[in-house]
């Protein structure tokens, strides 16, 4: 995938349903044209040519040793945990330490290696004042979902460094859903067709209270099913060893 490939014709607005590694990658897609570790590369390009050395673009060891440690913790936790919800305090935890760490590291960019790195990052036109394009990313739950750390590091880089050079661009809706979705001017026959057409999203942020969006491009991922659990596992957790697969 060529890097910062153009989007859609009529593409301006897009909203984004779902929270995990789907609903991330959609998110990375939606504002660099890349995602995973084809856009960590990018990064480790833009590092390569960093204007200010003194500033780490990438995570330092110690950053690294911090979201690791997040993660091995939070993943033991669902392997354990009694249901398919996972470990919800544990969630927030692996969250909110990747969020601080990731934040506070684009917060102490200075501003040249802000703009070098949003400029080898995102679509030209997330950056040109001009331009129409937002990003609305809505999930369920109070944090993004189970899934891989390279996905949510990527996403909440992209969300910071949107916040700081372009407020407003991405809006993330945590604990919200989508209410409604109505075609503006058209009938919706299916996705193809709606494509780069305007329709109005009604947003639930639950106690009745909603917002509207526009939106000419809408992904939901909700309801994809994991894989089979092993062993009759209540979560399907591959990467280490749980309760549910110990040696006999």
């Amino acid at each position: 995938m060529d890097a910062h490939r153009p989007l859609p014709s009529g593409v301006t607005k897009i909203v984004i349903s779902g929270a995990g590694d789907g609903g991330m990658q959609d998110l990375q897609r939606a504002a660099t044209s890349l995602f995973g570790r084809v856009l960590y590369e990018e990064l480790e390009r833009a590092d390569r040519s960093n204007p200010s050395p003194e500033s780490d673009i990438l995570p330092t060891e110690g950053m690294l040793r911090t979201l690791m440690s997040a993660e091995e913790t939070a993943r033991r936790a669902f392997g354990w945990a009694p249901n398919r919800q996972g470990a919800p305090r544990t969630l927030q935890k692996w969250h909110d330490t990747f969020k601080h760490a990731i934040d506070t590291m684009v917060r102490g960019w200075p501003l040249n290696v802000a703009t070098h790195v949003a400029q080898d990052l995102f679509r030209p036109e997330l950056l040109d004042p001009t331009s129409q394009l937002r990003i609305t990313w809505l999930m369920r739950d109070p944090t993004p979902g189970y899934a891989y750390a390279l996905n949510r590091y990527l996403s909440i880089l992209l969300c910071s460094l949107a916040e700081r050079l372009v407020p407003g661009r991405i809006e993330v809706f945590a604990s919200s859903t989508l209410f409604s979705i109505a075609p503006v001017g058209h009938v919706c026959t299916s996705a193809a067709t709606c494509l780069g057409k305007r329709h109005v999203v009604e947003i639930d942020h639950g106690n009745g209270r909603q917002l509207r969006r526009d939106a000419d491009l809408i992904i939901v991922r909700h309801g994809v099913e994991p894989r089979r659990p092993l062993k009759n596992a209540p979560v399907p957790v591959p990467e280490q060893m749980t309760p549910f697969d110990l040696p006999h």
